[in-house]
């Protein structure tokens, strides 16, 4: 699917005064940190989508069949900068099975940081995580938690997604 819209409800995030955290389906701030989940199945199309003029129009999903994988992609702004104008970030990722039990260990992310990030700008985090759900595996939807940490502020935004997963289609004979 393509994600029509996005920029609108990603603006909103970065225009709006908030004090607490915000949360949305894929979406959330705190404070001035802002962070969105995406998903696709196509990361070499995202990424090709990513560098075209603004707003990119991304081809993202929220379904995957069984063997097959799915990518996340995190967008984030409004780190703080420290006394060296470097930002910090890290992330968590958390997965649950359709029957509310975690799937795997929480997947810790490498450690981003910037020097004299732009404070308007939204960056496209450099790692990814692939999910494959496959043979023997529960099908259904899986909800996926992502906190991205601001390091240098001390605050966290912590977004919701969920991924419904199908049987494969057979493969015509």
């Amino acid at each position: 699917m393509k994600l029509a819209g996005w920029i609108i409800g990603l603006s909103l995030l970065l225009t709006s005064p908030v004090a607490a955290q915000e949360a949305g389906e894929n979406q959330a701030r705190n404070g001035d940190l802002m962070a969105l989940q995406l998903w696709t199945s196509d990361v070499k199309r995202f990424h090709k989508e990513w560098e075209q003029p603004t707003p990119p129009n991304l081809t993202t999903t929220t379904s995957a069949q069984r063997n097959e994988p799915i990518y996340l992609m995190i967008l984030f702004a409004g780190c703080k900068v420290d006394d060296s104008g470097n930002c910090k970030l890290s992330g968590r990722v958390t997965i649950t099975d359709p029957d509310g039990l975690p799937y795997g260990d929480p997947v810790q992310l490498p450690e981003w940081s910037s020097p004299r990030p732009n404070p308007q700008a939204i960056y496209l985090s450099p790692d990814s995580m692939g999910l494959t759900i496959e043979a023997g595996e529960k099908l259904g939807t899986y909800r996926i938690s992502v906190q991205v940490t601001d390091e240098n502020a001390g605050i966290s935004a912590t977004t919701y997604q969920t991924i419904t997963v199908s049987e494969a289609l057979a493969s015509p004979a």
